[in-house]
């Protein structure tokens, strides 16, 4: 008698075709996870920036000039995911100033907004990305809506 030692051409094609429908399934979930760490990143940065702009309010009494230099905390550098804002259109207000963090997809953007000193809100803008805001603590959160986080 001959013994065969390879696989058949179909047993072959049974597991590739296996492996193809288990990695269509776990790369989503993968992406999604990998989205989640880069949003939380994000958050945990801002409120770093966020209260640090709380410390520059309290010395100066109020958040003219402000800048990179000027903080407490070092600044995170930009990552290839996301960008830190400082200011927006309200750096030039004595006592309101506001903080973005960016996804340079444009999947969402974080925002810590202050007056007097004191962080008012921190809010998660996206599009149609709103499971980020979700992960990140936003309970009431629909399509195209600012959704509010919460500041602990």
């Amino acid at each position: 008698m001959q013994k065969n030692n390879g696989f058949t051409l179909i047993e072959l094609l049974v597991v590739v075709l296996i492996i193809g429908i288990l990695s269509a399934v776990a790369l989503p979930q993968y992406q999604k996870a990998v989205d989640k760490a880069r949003a939380t990143e994000a958050f945990m940065g801002l409120k770093s920036l966020s209260d640090a702009a709380n410390v520059y309010y309290l010395a100066n009494g109020s958040y003219t000039g402000m800048d990179r230099e000027s903080l407490d905390v070092q600044l995170p550098e930009s990552s290839k995911s996301f960008r830190f804002v400082l200011g927006g259109n309200n750096i030039f207000e004595p006592n309101h100033m506001d903080i973005n963090a960016m996804d340079k997809q444009g999947r969402y953007h974080l925002t810590a907004v202050h007056y007097n000193g004191v962080r008012t809100r921190i809010y998660c803008s996206t599009g149609t990305h709103v499971e980020i805001c979700r992960s990140l603590g936003a309970t009431s959160c629909t399509v195209g809506t600012q959704c509010d986080l919460p500041q602990y």
